[in-house]
């Protein structure tokens, strides 16, 4: 065995610690792109519910508004704990890869530690690679939709330790030259579907059955919804449409970076559809789509529209409910606090508009803010 030089002593270490540091550096990159982003959701919230002439729903208070300012920001204290375990975790598993593979003692471990790090086997390493690479892969695609949950990074380094465990046993159960392989590949699996793989073999293997009946999320409730966007709601705790109704609209926006009026829409949609769930479809075509609408019908109601108490006595109908327990929905969705917090984020006036348009069926004496945000949308 040769005596390894200084050189190649620094530089395998060098080699050793890129890898750890690759997590800490995207993680400042993404902090410079979500701080870009910050100015702009400020300005939105500066703008919405207000206008020239045009009072908004809902004026949220200081205390507020001073809450969702501290949302703003990333929260880098809750982002660099799992950083600095993937990191770590990262560094150490390639120095017992390269104390595996190179024939001298060049970082100079210890003997005791170099024995354990000749033990690593094949498909061990193969596992790591694929979760690490993997790993990298689901940081650096976040940038695309700036949406980075903690919950994400944390499955981060949980990846990077259940690799090498896949391979160690990937290398009793199969062919040593297959092994790697597919320890590379089973790696690449996200964690949340490897595990629900897992326990749905258990659950065949074994005969264990259903332990509980599952809640259906009703998401085709909401028009507008694609598997990115339920993918990324589900990422942050939105597991059902009565979820994303009652969501706070600034918090679902920081953590999904999904398009502002998209959220309010589908909240908007939500709301409604957790009270007349399939029903919604069919007050669609009556111009009915959210609880703004529903809300607006009220306000036209009590200003004597009788079209609007047409559509009212229609609507009865298609709900199996009476007209006074439709006007009765109508006037809750009216003066509930999330969806005035809806309708008044959602109005934001052009530069230069003086008024807001005024919604048919409502006159000067009555409040027009409602009306005003619902022909706005």
């Amino acid at each position: 065995m040769n005596q390894p030089t200084v050189f190649s002593t620094l530089m395998f270490w060098a080699l050793a610690l890129i890898p750890g540091l690759l997590h800490p550096l995207l993680l400042w990159i993404y902090n410079i792109r979500f701080g870009e982003r910050k100015s702009l959701i400020a300005r939105l919230l500066e703008r919405s519910g207000t206008g020239h002439g045009s009072a908004p729903v809902r004026r949220e208070g200081q205390k507020q508004r001073d809450e969702w300012a501290g949302r703003l920001d990333l929260g880098l204290r809750t982002y660099i704990p799992p950083v600095c375990l993937s990191a770590l975790i990262s560094i150490a598993a390639t120095i017992v890869i390269l104390a595996a593979q190179l024939p001298n003692n060049d970082l100079r471990l210890p003997p005791s530690l170099l024995a354990f790090a000749k033990l690593a086997t094949p498909a061990a390493i193969a596992g790591f690679a694929g979760a690490y690479v993997w790993g990298v892969y689901d940081f650096v695609d976040r940038f695309r939709t700036l949406s980075l949950p903690v919950g994400a990074l944390h499955m981060i380094w949980f990846r990077l330790l259940l690799g090498p465990i896949l391979g160690g046993y990937s290398a009793q159960l199969l062919n040593k030259d297959f092994a790697a392989v597919f320890s590379f590949a089973l790696s690449s699996i996200p964690v949340p579907s490897l595990l629900k793989w897992m326990q749905d073999t258990a659950n065949q293997k074994f005969t264990i059955g259903s332990q509980s009946s599952n809640v259906p999320p009703r998401w085709e409730l909401v028009q507008g919804l694609t598997q990115d966007i339920v993918a990324r709601l589900n990422e942050v705790g939105v597991s059902s449409v009565a979820h994303l109704g009652n969501q706070d609209p600034v918090n679902l926006l920081r953590l999904t970076n999904i398009e502002w009026r998209n959220i309010l829409d589908m909240m908007d949609q939500a709301y409604l559809a957790s009270y007349v769930e399939d029903a919604i479809v069919k007050l669609r075509a009556k111009g009915i789509r959210g609880s703004i609408e529903m809300a607006v019908l009220h306000d036209r109601v009590e200003h004597g529209d009788a079209n609007a108490l047409a559509v009212i006595q229609s609507i009865a109908p298609d709900l199996g409910k009476d007209e006074a327990t439709v006007k009765n929905l109508a006037q809750n969705l009216a003066e509930d606090p999330q969806v005035q917090r809806i309708w008044s984020l959602w109005w934001q006036p052009d530069d230069g508009e003086t008024a807001a348009p005024r919604a048919p069926g409502t006159d000067d004496d009555g409040p027009p803010e409602r009306a005003d945000a619902a022909a706005a949308k």
